[in-house]
């Protein structure tokens, strides 16, 4: 069996437990010192730094931890509008990473008029990240109990699982919620000199430049938000509407391979091939590439992983070359991935019992017929049962008041963050946002073709905002 049913998503995999005003007076950082990257130690377009913040703002004197920044200066001559400060989500993705590939992510023109400036948030990579006990995560059950006992002990490995993390880690690991890195990056923008700066924002990334624009709207220049969280939805709509949204991508891929040749199950009816894997996976007979057997949860994840490209045409061949495997005759498998721990810290998921996860799991199956449900929400409202830290940035409707509208930009067909998100976040931030739906596939927007990348290029350079209503049109299906 290849990759897509042998991996959980990359989002999966890296995900981090994380789940008001300006820098107080006398934490305010000092100049930045910018010096050769470890990684890329002999190219100059590319510059690292680190800076010393406190664990908690609202105690800058207390403890304290090192976070890392990378920067690669505008290459144009033309006038720079300042620092376009970027974080690409996860969580658990590397700021610094991007920057070192900025070419990657962004385009010949908006490289050439701004500094950009990545940075590992806290708890990551390079700025004091997470540590866990492997065994106690390898150990971690069923994200949906079928039973009271099975919830209580769910609750009780979590609560281990979050101490064990929390003395590995230290201090930091009670204080990553998205408050908490907003007023990182406004530590930063003090840092740089800049009194304002524009911001690129992309998934988790989203949901962090909009609580900046809550707390600093005097400080943003510019901002561009790409696969658009909605902070508002309480546990069962959160885990409803990505239902929806990866179901969403189950029935555009089944439609490609009706209509592309290249598909390996075109001329089958391959909505039925894929629930034969997912009666396989509930009888434990499907096995993966280490011999275990898959869960029907997993499918769902390598599905929208592969929703999320998209990648129909490996997909394809994955269903046939799993639909052509003798079956196992092992027992389902009960482990998860390998998380290091979940974003507990910026979402509440008060659930009573198995009960309550059972109705949601079948209002899910009516929503999501073939996937079931989205495992990714399903992982992070599991693990958040009884995890120990606190929530310190709960579920609310956006309050920006920013100078220039906040772009936002979703692909009408995104498994991860469902364009109902971003349309909901449009309605919340009413003359203070722009959407610009992208209708295609995949997630993330920006850089798909020339439209999504020229309206975000023409915003953040020249703040054109770009007309109420505006979309972009797809480009090319298999990819």
């Amino acid at each position: 069996m290849s990759a897509a049913f042998g991996r959980v998503a990359a989002a999966v995999v890296c995900l981090l437990v994380s789940l008001s005003g300006a820098v107080p007076a006398g934490a305010a950082p000092r100049a930045l010192r910018w010096g050769p990257c470890p990684e890329r130690p002999d190219d100059a377009a590319v510059r690292c730094a680190s800076i010393r913040l406190p664990v908690d703002w609202a105690n800058p004197g207390g403890a304290g931890f090192t976070l890392a920044l990378a920067m690669r200066p505008a290459n144009g001559s033309a006038p720079h509008p300042g620092p376009l400060v970027m974080h690409p989500g996860g969580p658990g993705a590397s700021g610094v990473d991007a920057v070192l590939h900025a070419e990657q992510w962004f385009s010949p023109d908006l490289l050439g008029r701004f500094d950009l400036v990545g940075f590992d948030p806290r708890g990551v990579a390079r700025s004091a990240p997470v540590r866990c006990s492997a065994d106690l995560v390898d150990r971690q059950p069923f994200p949906i109990p079928a039973t009271e006992r099975e919830f209580r002990d769910l609750r009780a490995h979590n609560a281990r699982l979050g101490r064990d993390c929390a003395q590995h880690t230290g201090p930091v690991s009670g204080h990553l919620d998205a408050t908490s890195v907003a007023r990182d990056i406004d530590a930063i923008r003090a840092a740089l000199g800049a009194e304002r700066i524009s911001y690129y924002g992309l998934s988790y990334g989203t949901l962090v430049g909009e609580r900046y624009a809550e707390l600093f709207p005097h400080r943003v220049r510019a901002m561009a938000l790409d696969g658009v969280m909605d902070h508002s939805l309480d546990t069962g709509e959160f885990l409803r509407t990505q239902s929806a949204g990866v179901e969403d991508g189950f029935r555009e891929f089944v439609a490609w391979c009706d209509r592309s040749s290249t598909c390996a199950l075109h001329g089958r009816d391959v909505a039925a091939a894929w629930d034969e894997l997912v009666r396989r996976a509930d009888a434990g007979e499907l096995p993966g590439p280490d011999g275990a057997p898959l869960s029907w949860w997993e499918l769902s994840q390598s599905a929208a992983a592969a929703f999320s490209g998209p990648h129909w045409a490996e997909f394809a061949r994955d269903i046939a070359d799993a639909l052509a495997a003798p079956p196992s005759a092992r027992a389902a498998s009960e482990l998860l991935p390998d998380p290091l721990a979940v974003a507990c810290q910026d979402w509440s998921f008060p659930v009573t019992g198995a009960a309550e996860l059972a109705r949601y799991d079948q209002r899910n199956r009516v929503v999501a017929p073939h996937v079931r449900g989205a495992a990714l929400p399903w992982l992070l409202v599991s693990m958040c049962q009884g995890w120990p830290a606190p929530v310190r940035n709960p579920q609310h409707p956006l309050r920006v008041r920013t100078d220039l509208p906040v772009l936002l930009l979703n692909a009408v067909h995104d498994p991860q963050t469902p364009l109902s998100w971003a349309r909901h976040v449009a309605g919340q931030l009413g003359e203070r946002g722009r959407l610009v739906t992208y209708r295609g596939w995949g997630h993330h927007a920006y850089g798909r073709n020339a439209c999504t990348t020229g309206a975000v290029d023409r915003y953040l350079i020249d703040r054109l905002v770009p007309p109420t209503g505006s979309d972009c049109p797809a480009t090319g299906e298999d990819r």
